[in-house]
């Protein structure tokens, strides 16, 4: 009874299969190979993953550290000398940065202060970082998880902020870039957010140009309709599944399952 329902958020219904949950994670794991999704929704030991990228520890190291300071008591806006150091090296929570990644961290997470949801009104502002949404979707027998970055309330109006960094923007579709914004459409549309269906959604990219803040129509029948498009992809394909084959292959190089997946064992590439 705690979990609000949402029957057809996710567009699908009736496979027959065991009550699940699904998350925007489990779509792409999914997409990459059913197995490894499987095995993960298992909660098996992992081995250790390969190394992130230059730019995947950047943006969390910078995601980490905003969202550090949206959890202050008392809180209060994020100010643009308000930055880790020194520009050359640092490090948080565990991701270490140096050179031109630690600068670009730096300038981002300065350029989110102009942004920044307390600016204007801190004391009408509340924030609620990194908060784990969950709802029903009866018609899949499934429970949709969401962790977002930040649920902010302004006067009586309620927004989703999603934050990513991205040295350079890309001017293509955000709902398609980033998937997580189509769930957060359909989401808001089906009142599984703060304000009774009225919450706002919202993208923040910080890149070496700049913040850019850009705000989705969520009321907007073509943008919903988008939405479950992009969805389509990372949900039916999971949502009828039974077996989970592996792709045993490239998918097997990060996989941190691979002892437990005899396809994997056999032709893993190394």
């Amino acid at each position: 009874p705690a979990i609000p329902s949402a029957p057809g958020l996710l567009g699908v219904s009736g496979s027959g299969l065991p009550r699940r949950s699904w998350s925007m994670t489990t779509g792409r794991t999914h997409r990459r190979c059913p197995a490894r999704a499987h095995l993960e929704s298992l909660f098996l030991p992992r081995d250790e993953p390969a190394e992130d990228t230059d730019a995947i520890v950047r943006g969390k190291a910078v995601h980490a550290w905003i969202e550090s300071r949206h959890r202050r008591t008392p809180q209060r806006p994020c100010e643009p000398d308000d930055v880790p150091g020194p520009p050359e090296a640092w490090q948080y929570e565990g991701w270490s940065l140096s050179g031109l990644q630690a600068r670009l961290g730096i300038q981002m997470i300065g350029d989110h202060s102009l942004v920044c949801p307390l600016r204007e009104r801190p004391e009408d502002v509340e924030v609620q970082p990194e908060r784990t949404v969950a709802v029903y979707d009866p018609d899949a027998d499934t429970v949709v998880v969401a962790k977002t970055d930040l649920l902010y309330r302004v006067g009586g109006r309620w927004t989703l902020r999603e934050t990513k960094t991205k040295r350079v923007p890309d001017e293509g579709d955000l709902l398609d870039q980033f998937p997580q914004l189509a769930l957060a459409v359909l989401l808001a549309r089906a009142g599984a957010l703060p304000g009774n269906g009225d919450c706002a959604v919202e993208m923040e990219r910080l890149t070496a140009s700049g913040p850019v803040v850009t705000g989705i129509d969520t009321a907007a029948p073509d943008v919903v309709a988008r939405a479950r498009s992009v969805l389509e992809p990372y949900v039916t394909p999971w949502h009828a599944d039974a077996r989970y084959p592996a792709k045993a292959g490239k998918a097997c190089e990060d996989c941190p399952f691979t002892r437990w997946c005899p396809d994997a064992a056999e032709r893993r590439v190394t």
